[in-house]
């Protein structure tokens, strides 16, 4: 492989579980900082680190469901967000399920690492929302007939810009969940778990 770097065996591990230990600390920052039983309790999140084509380096030992559909997800959004497009703080969020997320409830944030004003990766994180509106409390109507009867729905859409939740998308919840703080309570412990991620992802290639 042309420009490939041989590593010796210890260098390799000390690297590889480094790269483990920061989807473990997202979690962790997830979990202590979620707002909701699912996720503070029931561990209903995933991390995950990606390089920067767009490629899974590691993962949170959290709910597995979520880390399959997690690539799909990061193509979409760098299908749609080019690294020109995208700027420090920002943060995408999706949760359409023809792009990755198995029902609405579940919102997928990803945040761009930049080194050098150049984007070197990705920080990902994956959290089930007790309710994200739709005909139904808990936003899992069995009886739904179209997928507008699930609740809100997003494209990969930016949500945050230099590290702040847009107040647009605050409002949209609060019109549309039942428990709006705890969703955005939520969505902002994503972001911080992605906040860390990155930075100590930063720190890593540093």
């Amino acid at each position: 492989m042309t420009g490939a770097v041989e590593t010796d065996p210890i260098t390799l591990t000390v690297l590889w579980n480094r790269l483990v230990g920061i989807c473990e600390e997202m979690g962790t920052t997830l979990q202590r900082t979620g707002k909701s039983e699912a996720v503070s309790a029931g561990q209903d999140f995933s991390t995950g680190l990606f390089d920067r084509h767009g490629r899974m380096v590691s993962q949170g030992n959290f709910s597995p469901g979520h880390l399959g559909s997690m690539p799909k997800v990061v193509e979409h959004v760098t299908d749609r967000f080019s690294p020109d497009d995208l700027e420090p703080g920002d943060g995408i969020l999706l949760n359409d399920s023809k792009m990755g997320s198995g029902h609405l409830p579940d919102f997928f944030l990803v945040t761009p690492v930049f080194v050098d004003e150049a984007i070197q990766g990705y920080t990902v994180t994956t959290a089930h929302m007790i309710d994200v509106g739709g005909r139904a409390a808990g936003s899992q109507a069995v009886d739904a007939t179209e997928i507008y009867q699930e609740g809100l729905r997003f494209f990969p859409t930016r949500i945050v810009r230099d590290d702040e939740i847009q107040e647009w998308f605050e409002g949209l919840v609060r019109a549309n969940s039942r428990v709006p703080d705890t969703v955005l309570g939520d969505v902002r412990a994503q972001q911080n778990a992605n906040h860390r991620g990155r930075v100590l992802f930063q720190e890593l290639l540093a």
